[in-house]
C-alpha cells in the first residue's frame, strides 16, 4: 500500500535560485516564480537575489564582491521530479538580459528575466475575471509565504517550504513612497524573491442570498523582498500589479548605475 502525497497547487510555483559568478561558484540562493505574457516566460524574483546588488544603493550583497553571471534553477513537477535549468544574465556582448520596474528601476527590488519555456507551473499575477472580486485583502488577512529558507527544500530539492503569517498593512497604501504593504511572518534568508498569497485555508465566507458557505481560493498578492531590519518580523511585499508592468513595459535592466 502506497501512501499519496497531496501536493498543493501553490507549492509547484517556487523556483529555487542559485546564482553563480563567472567561475562557476555558488554566490547565494533565494527564490523566484515564473510568469507569462505573450507566450514569453518570464521569471520574477528580487534585484539582490538575481544580480547580487542592493536596491538604491547598488552595493554588492556578496562580501567578496562577487558579480553573478549565471543562475541555476531548480524547481518540481506534480509527479515530484526535479527539475534544474541554468541561465545566462549577460548576452554574449555583456549586455543585461534582465529587465526592470518601469518608472523607479534599480531603486525597487523587482527583475524579471526570460527564460525558456519549460515545465513551470506560472503564477496568475491578476485576478480572472471569472474569480469572485467579493473579497478584498487587507490587514490581518492570512498569507503564505513559499520559499527556500537558507537555500533548504523540503526533502527534495526545488520542493518549497510554506511559512504562514498574516497581511500587517492594507496592500495598496505605499510604504516609505514604494508600491509594497507589510506582512507578519517569521521569514528567514532565502526566502527573498518567493510568491505570497492570500491563504484562507482556515476561512469560510458566507455568500449570496442563500447564506451559502464558501471557502476562497489562494489569491497571489506578490513579490516577497525581505524583512526591515534583521530585528523585526515585518517583512515588504511588492503589489502583484507592479510585477504585471513591469512585464508589460520591458524596460531594460542596468548593472551599473
Amino acid at each position: 500500500m502506497s501512501n499519496k502525497i497531496l501536493l498543493p497547487h501553490i507549492l509547484t510555483q517556487s523556483i529555487k535560485i542559485t546564482t553563480l559568478s563567472a567561475d562557476e561558484e555558488e554566490i547565494e540562493t533565494g527564490t523566484g516564480f515564473t510568469v507569462t505574457n505573450l507566450d514569453a516566460t518570464w521569471l520574477v524574483t528580487n534585484r539582490h537575489v538575481l544580480i547580487g546588488r542592493k536596491p538604491g544603493t547598488n552595493e554588492y550583497t556578496d562580501l567578496g564582491r562577487r558579480q553573478p553571471t549565471k543562475a541555476k534553477i531548480t524547481w518540481v513537477e506534480d509527479d515530484l521530479s526535479s527539475r534544474n535549468l541554468v541561465i545566462e544574465l549577460f548576452s554574449e556582448d555583456k549586455s543585461e538580459l534582465w529587465i526592470e520596474h518601469p518608472p523607479l528601476a534599480h531603486a525597487l527590488d523587482l527583475v524579471a528575466i526570460q527564460v525558456p519555456s519549460n515545465t513551470f507551473v506560472d503564477v496568475d499575477l491578476l485576478p480572472s475575471p471569472d474569480d469572485d472580486p467579493g473579497y478584498v485583502v487587507t490587514s490581518g488577512d492570512p498569507i503564505v509565504v513559499i520559499g527556500f529558507p537558507f537555500g533548504l527544500s523540503a526533502g527534495l530539492d526545488g520542493l518549497p517550504i510554506m511559512f504562514s503569517g498574516i497581511v500587517a498593512s492594507p496592500p495598496g497604501i505605499l510604504i516609505n513612497e514604494q508600491p509594497r504593504f507589510l506582512i507578519d511572518s517569521r521569514t528567514r534568508p532565502g526566502l527573498s524573491g518567493s510568491p505570497v498569497y492570500y491563504y484562507p485555508n482556515a476561512s469560510a465566507l458566507r455568500k449570496g442570498a442563500s447564506n451559502e458557505v464558501h471557502f476562497p481560493s489562494p489569491k497571489f498578492l506578490g513579490l516577497y523582498c525581505g524583512r526591515v531590519n534583521d530585528d523585526s518580523d515585518l517583512g515588504y511585499v511588492i503589489d502583484a500589479f507592479e510585477i504585471a508592468r513591469t512585464i508589460v513595459h520591458k524596460r531594460p535592466g542596468v548593472l551599473f548605475v
